[in-house]
Parts: structure tokens; sequence; C-alpha cells
């Protein structure tokens, strides 16, 4: 009986031993954020009382040097890098204290690549006729195809156009369910479209 008590104290100790230096870790984890608070800005929050100086480096995606920053504090502190000055490309922030990396943060200030906005839409409307309808936003070059099955039976090019509603007649064709339209243009916008 006196075995299982000693037992039961003693992996009592060592499990609270080891708790206790889980929660010391999260909490080293937790001590410097780095955080984006608005498009070319980040932040960096020290939320401990730094042992020594703090380093941050700011670095491009050539891994040349922007910034280096020398803290030396006696309090928790808080400051702000501003990096909307900087051209467009990827960014790369580390702290580090004298005993090593503390936290890194990657900023992708690359502009955001714009989706063409474009609406289009064909239907049969008749025997043998289709009619495609496209709308877009910008103004463009479109290219309009026409398949019957694999094979292009028409083209045609729309330029400087917003957008383009025709009516096409197609003759010599069986099956009329086997028409494809391809819409394109010259801004990235590639469709392909059976008539309902």
């Amino acid at each position: 009986m006196r075995l299982i008590m000693a037992l039961l104290v003693a992996m009592g100790i060592s499990g609270n031993s080891l708790a206790h230096t889980g929660v010391e870790q999260s909490a080293h984890e937790d001590s410097v954020v780095l955080q984006q608070v608005k498009p070319g800005n980040v932040k960096l929050v020290y939320r401990e009382v730094p042992n020594g100086p703090v380093y941050v480096k700011i670095t491009d995606q050539d891994n040349k040097t922007l910034v280096k920053d020398r803290i030396q504090m006696e309090n928790p502190f808080s400051k702000n890098y501003n990096m909307e000055y900087l051209k467009p490309g990827l960014y790369h922030v580390e702290v580090k204290n004298n005993n090593g990396l503390m936290e890194t943060y990657d900023l992708d200030m690359r502009p955001a690549k714009e989706e063409p906005v474009v609406y289009s839409k064909v239907e049969m409307v008749g025997d043998r006729k289709f009619k495609l309808v496209v709308n877009a936003v910008a103004a463009s070059n479109l290219i309009i195809r026409i398949y019957d099955k694999n094979e292009l039976i028409h083209q045609e090019v729309v330029e400087d156009v917003k957008g383009v509603q025709k009516l096409y007649t197609i003759q010599g064709i069986r099956q009329m369910g086997n028409i494809v339209f391809q819409v394109s243009n010259d801004q990235g916008f590639d469709q392909y479209l059976s008539a309902r």
C-alpha cells in the first residue's frame, strides 16, 4: 500500500512539473507577435520585458536587407513598421534576441491579380440559330470561335468592345448539340459555352 501511495505521489509531482513546463513554453511562444495591421504595415508586439536587445530585420524577396533595427527597452513594447513605400514584392520580417530567432512574418505586397469580369451566354433561338451575348466591365478585343465537336468552323475578332450580341445561323451541321462557342479576350478571359 505504501508503494502504491509513493508511486501516486511521484506521478503527481512529475505530471505537475510537465504541465508547468508546457504552460511556460506556450506563454513564451505568445510573448512576441508580428501582425499586419493594415496593408503595408506590420506591428511588432513584445509582451514581456526583453532580456537584452531585440533585433528586427526586414529583407526583400532577393534576401537584400532593407531595415535593421536594434531595440533596447526595459518594458514590454510595440512598434509599427510602415512598408507602404516599398515597391510591390515579397518581404520577410524576423525578430531575434540574444537567444536566437523568436518570430517571423512574410508580407506579400504584390498587386492582386484582377480577374476579368465578363458575362457570356449562348442560347438556341430557332432552327440552326444561336444567340451569343457577351458583356464586360472593360473594353477589350473579343475573339469568338465556333466549334463543331472539336473542329473550328468559324472565328472572328471584335475589337475594343464592352459587349456583343450577335445572331449566328449555322448551316451544314446535323447535330446542333455538338456546337460549342469559345469566347476569349486579350485580358485573360476564356470560356467555352454550349447552347441550352
